[in-house]
């Protein structure tokens, strides 16, 4: 079995402006309102954002606005588990739409629990190149989209470059 660094890889990967321009044109976005897992404001994707300060986790994700979330893979349960939250929220009524890049882990328990009865899953091709990198990221990812209106269930592949 290969040797695996569970819990030691860099959890600070930044999007690539060319994937989130690609993410932008398709779902006519002008610019996210919230980066909800920003490590700083020069980081941010969206107009304002929560930093690992104020806890993304422990923090309200508004409705009626576009998010963004690109969170630190090592444990994703927790981020998608309050994605789903968000999505059943009743406050969701108001609108509002959430992209969360994520590992294209279909078969782990957090992706059966918290992302397929929820989420419109657009697997990504090709992988992605983070910022600051000179090779694509060695996984596949995934973008799920959440919010009112999306179509479920829905898997499909993306060619987004």
């Amino acid at each position: 079995m290969p040797v695996q660094n569970r819990h030691r890889s860099i959890q600070t990967y930044e999007t690539p402006k060319d994937l989130l321009d690609a993410i932008k044109m398709q779902w006519e976005i002008e610019a996210f309102d919230v980066d909800l897992a920003a490590q700083d404001a020069a980081s941010s994707k969206g107009l304002e954002f929560i930093s690992p300060e104020q806890d993304s986790l422990a923090t309200p994700w508004p409705f009626g606005a576009d998010l963004w979330l690109n969170p630190p893979f090592k444990n994703i349960t927790p981020w998608v588990r309050k994605a789903a939250e968000w999505h059943r929220d009743p406050g969701q009524f108001y609108g509002g739409l959430l992209l969360m890049l994520l590992p294209a882990a279909v078969g782990s328990n957090w992706y059966r629990d918290h992302v397929e009865p929820h989420a419109r899953v657009h697997v990504l091709n090709p992988r992605i190149t983070y910022v600051g990198h000179t090779d694509p990221y060695p996984k596949d990812c995934m973008l799920i989209e959440l919010g009112v209106g999306v179509e479920l269930p829905s898997f499909q592949t993306w060619r987004w470059k």
